[in-house]
């Protein structure tokens, strides 16, 4: 898994265990095109997460937990913040 995957997939398991590509986009300032070819690539390659109808989701509970423990415990928290206020819109 190369950088930006890993960083993809760290703020999405701070998301959940499904994913929003909207509101992942919105977090990594990425547009959702290059986030769905990435995570098409990693469902392709690593099989860590795969594709509904609704968008992505992790193959299992442990892996996105690993994956989010992984982010420094300040950046978790900004993150949380920013997905808080999304929602709050």
């Amino acid at each position: 898994m190369n950088d930006e995957e890993r960083e993809i997939l760290q703020v999405a398991s701070v998301i959940g265990h499904k994913v929003d590509i909207s509101l992942l986009s919105m977090l990594l300032e990425v547009s959702k095109i290059k986030i769905l070819k990435t995570l098409q690539r990693v469902e392709q390659d690593l099989q860590i997460i795969y594709s509904t109808e609704k968008g992505y989701q992790f193959e299992h509970p442990m892996l996105r937990e690993m994956l989010y423990r992984e982010i420094p415990t300040i950046l978790r928290q900004e993150y949380h913040l920013m997905i808080a206020e999304e929602l709050a819109k």
